[in-house]
């Protein structure tokens, strides 16, 4: 790989790591990485960041948050390229998070034909040590799992046990892949960096993994919602709900407007920041005819929508409005033969790159059903509601996203690892999943369900 003497460009440092463009900067944002600026005002990286990127991406496979990757990447100098001592000195915190991780998957292998206090009383050994469930007198969950003596392998850390508002949620333990699966519990080596290096070379040698073999065959994720914030929750679900033809549900902080297998459902949560920039998806309506179009509008505007201005033309066959939160909406004329089999709400049109766009189509498992000159689509084998992204140029970002996806599975632990290794990036944990990042940096959540 060449470079001028200034470094390496974005686009080589994207290509050696494995990583998108969009994902090397998302990174800069978050100071896990850094760069110059010529005088054209490129970006031009250090060669030794491409070990930083390899510890990000291990670190992420072994089940470490960014922020604890970030915290422990800021240990080295910033000024000039890590020396051997700096290597050394890192490696033991990067040993002890490693460490734990291994104890908790070698818990989990050798208990998994144990009792684990979870309620099942499925096997024989639950009459034994958990007769008639006592185990639930301890609280929710594998309380076994969850013991908290000084022998169990699953002790809580520090952060555990402090009070809610000075507790640093763990991530998901995550299964790893691979080489490092045979090698995790007997290596010769019990060293930190030997199991990263394990990880990253398996990365690099076998590349992004293979797509899930025929869409709709093997679904692990799904689109519960779109996400909105905004200042009035219960009023803007009320909006969509009378609009929609559908029910609420209140939720803690906030309101859900279900889908079901073809319409996807959208959130709204509340909260108090305000839109910077434009909004990174709106939504579109479809209608039968002209007559239906026109009632779909006066219906937005009596519910409490309004017209808005986005430099559409008079003789656009659609119009554009807000619901009373500003988010914006289509009502797509007739006849639109994209959206024939959709149902009424017919699209989330999203701001992305076509490498989002492919993204998104295997972690849902979505059909790819447009894809000319950057601009893509995915639609639900199921049919549905179509997600969209319009391709370059993509706004910057300023902030959060305000608007997002929710997605539920059966198995967070293995969809998270599956999600990283398309190009998620994982931003942390929440109070009922996971917080993750799309190649162009746009946040989402994982929750089971």
């Amino acid at each position: 790989m060449a470079a001028d003497d200034e470094g390496l460009s974005v686009s080589q440092v994207a290509d050696r790591a494995g990583l998108t463009p969009a994902t090397l900067r998302y990174y800069e944002r978050l100071g896990l990485v850094s760069a110059t600026r010529t005088t054209g005002n490129q970006r031009r990286f250090p060669r030794h960041v491409l070990r930083r990127l390899a510890l990000v991406a291990a670190g992420q496979r072994v089940g470490l948050s960014l922020l604890q990757v970030h915290d422990l990447l800021a240990q080295l100098p910033a000024d000039r390229a890590p020396s051997h001592q700096d290597w050394t000195r890192l490696a033991g915190p990067w040993r002890e998070l490693v460490a734990a991780r291994v104890r908790e998957l070698q818990a989990l292998q050798d208990s998994l034909d144990e009792c684990l206090g979870c309620g099942c009383l499925s096997l024989t050994r639950c009459a034994l040590f958990n007769t008639d469930d006592a185990a639930a007198a301890e609280g929710p969950g594998s309380r076994w799992l969850r013991r908290t003596n000084s022998q169990s392998p699953l002790a809580p850390t520090p952060a555990a046990t402090a009070p809610p508002d000075q507790q640093m949620r763990e991530p998901f333990p995550l299964p790893a892949r691979g080489p490092a699966t045979g090698s995790m519990t007997g290596m010769s080596r019990p060293d930190a960096f030997w199991l990263l290096h394990v990880g990253v070379t398996h990365a690099m040698e076998t590349g992004r993994p293979a797509r899930r073999p025929s869409y709709g065959a093997e679904v692990t994720s799904r689109l519960q919602a779109v996400t909105f914030d905004v200042a009035d929750a219960p009023a803007i679900a009320a909006f969509w709900a009378g609009l929609l033809d559908r029910d609420v549900l209140v939720e803690s902080g906030g309101a859900l407007v279900p889908g079901d297998e073809r319409q996807v459902g959208l959130r709204f949560v509340a909260s108090d920041t305000e839109q910077v920039g434009p909004r990174r998806l709106h939504l579109h309506l479809t209608s039968n005819s002209l007559e239906d179009q026109q009632r779909t509008v006066e219906t937005v505007l009596r519910l409490g929508g309004r017209h808005i201005e986005v430099g559409q033309a008079p003789d656009d066959p659609f119009v554009v409005l807000a619901d009373p939160g500003g988010n914006e909406l289509c009502v797509i004329a007739p006849g639109n033969n994209f959206l024939a089999d959709t149902g009424y709400l017919g699209e989330v049109t999203c701001d992305g790159t076509r490498d989002v766009g492919l993204f998104w189509r295997d972690a849902l498992a979505w059909p790819l059903v447009w894809d000319e000159n950057e601009e893509t689509a995915i639609h639900s084998p199921l049919g549905g509601t179509k997600v969209s992204w319009g391709g370059p140029p993509v706004e910057p970002k300023h902030g959060p996203n305000r608007q997002r996806f929710d997605l539920v599975t059966d198995d967070p632990r293995t969809e998270v690892e599956w999600l990283i290794s398309l190009g998620a990036i994982r931003l942390g944990d929440l109070a009922d999943g996971v917080e993750l990042a799309d190649p162009d940096g746009n946040e989402f959540s994982l929750q089971a369900g």
